[in-house]
């Protein structure tokens, strides 16, 4: 007997799961916590509940926690449309965090223009998972000045032990499978992960270089 299962077989299996301010609650600050309840009225059932381990961050000195991964369909597009601009930056910050790495791309997308105060750490999230296209939409828009140092700086300040650890997660990638790349290739590389965070003005050459098993063979990192 086979033991091996897809993704889709393991989800379907169980269920159906709805979403609840209690899955969420604690990943945003209490004062918007009526475009939680909202955002999450209108998000389709699932088949398996968020994920119970959390990533962390601290925002104007509130610690919040994020579900690791969660498996709600997104909502429909017409119900998108008629969310207010808070509600929609909550929105696309819970799907940063869904299973499908497709997904976590287009909420990223639409996270971007919403200026939300916790654009800073789903990026540093999404730059420490090895999902390359996400990497590069980063670097876009580290680039065009779609996010912002200033407003990264200060969230760092709050946040230097997230920051090491994406650095480590992105040396990790890269010295495991970033050496077959050539630099004519960095935006389709974990690179383009790195690059971003140098736009950002967040990149740790010093922190990078002791975690580099092969440093040597990338001198300008």
């Amino acid at each position: 007997m086979s033991l091996a299962f897809s993704m889709h077989e393991l989800l379907s299996d169980r269920g159906p799961v709805q979403a609840t301010v209690e899955h969420f609650a604690d990943a945003f600050p209490a004062s918007i916590s009526a475009d939680l309840a909202t955002v999450v009225r209108t998000m389709p059932d699932g088949n398996v509940a968020p994920s119970s381990k959390r990533w962390s961050y601290v925002l104007d000195g509130q610690v919040l926690r994020v579900p690791v991964r969660q498996y709600f369909p997104e909502p429909a597009a017409e119900i998108v449309r008629r969310y207010t601009p808070s509600q929609l930056a909550v929105a696309s910050a819970l799907y940063c965090s869904h299973h499908d790495g497709f997904v976590r791309q287009r909420a990223f997308r639409i996270l971007v223009t919403t200026r939300a105060p916790w654009v800073p750490a789903l990026t540093l999230r999404l730059l420490g998972e090895y999902v390359v296209p996400i990497h590069s939409d980063v670097l876009h828009h580290a680039k065009s000045g779609d996010l912002a140092q200033a407003m990264f700086a200060t969230f760092a300040s709050e946040n230097e032990a997230l920051l090491e650890t994406t650095i480590q997660r992105i040396i990790s990638y890269l010295d495991a499978y970033g050496w077959a790349w050539t630099r004519a290739d960095r935006d389709l590389s974990v690179v383009s992960a790195r690059d971003a965070l140098v736009e950002l003005g967040l990149w740790r050459p010093s922190v990078a270089r002791g975690l580099m098993k092969r440093a040597e063979r990338w001198p300008s990192l």
